[in-house]
């Protein structure tokens, strides 16, 4: 699936990536809740985390961004064709959790840097069940320093993680289809489950509700 045109022919990777966004909290509020500026009215409430020179800190004992409204979790309740974006920058690389988009019950999609655990060290992907994706080279990042991370999926057996540059670092073929349930977006926390909190900063997250083009992820890329 590609980026809705809507009769405008080809657009470039900036306006696509800008526009048709189903969730953009920019997390560069000076107080109050983390707003959507997408349009579609998903504002997120602030928990703990603290406002740094236009990002939120987190401390990895319980601060979190959550928003639980209808249709968050559309992206991955239908075609399975969705796209998350987000810049953040870990203090350690200790079960952290960077976004998570879950039905309630930690299904779902999330974001996670690993240190340790039974599938490896870096960035993984979790979605329905399992993990998908895992990039180990993930430690390699300086700690501290903010890094763009991309995950697409394009139906259910086609996805890629991306991490600093517009080449995808792991592609997966994993079979998956998303269930109904709670609508719940996190930043900082793993789902409602309050596990595996994030340590460090988070600048920005993007969620589209479809998979956006190679222009699109190289422009992001370089954010």
């Amino acid at each position: 699936m590609s980026y809705p045109l809507g009769g405008l022919g080809i657009v470039s990777g900036e306006t696509e990536a800008n526009q048709n966004i189903h969730l953009h909290w920019r997390l560069n509020e000076s107080s109050g809740d983390a707003l959507d500026t997408s349009g579609n009215g998903f504002d997120g409430t602030v928990t703990g985390a603290t406002q740094t020179g236009g990002y939120y800190t987190f401390d990895g004992v319980n601060d979190r961004v959550n928003a639980s409204q209808s249709g968050l979790v559309t992206p991955l309740q239908s075609s399975n064709n969705f796209s998350v974006f987000v810049k953040a920058s870990a203090t350690s690389y200790a079960a952290n959790t960077a976004v998570s988009i879950t039905d309630g019950n930690n299904s779902g999609f999330s974001f996670h840097t690993y240190s340790s655990g039974g599938s490896g060290n870096g960035h993984r992907i979790w979605w329905e069940g399992e993990w998908i994706l895992q990039d180990t080279t993930g430690l390699a990042l300086p700690n501290g320093d903010f890094n763009n991370f991309l995950v697409t999926c394009d139906g259910a057996t086609d996805q890629k993680l991306y991490i600093n540059s517009g080449t995808a670092a792991q592609t997966s073929t994993t079979s998956k289809t998303s269930a109904a349930g709670t609508d719940n977006v996190s930043a900082g926390v793993w789902g409602i489950n309050d596990s595996e909190w994030y340590n460090g900063n988070i600048q920005e997250l993007r969620v589209y509700d479809y998979t956006i083009s190679q222009n699109a992820i190289d422009y992001l890329m370089d954010l």
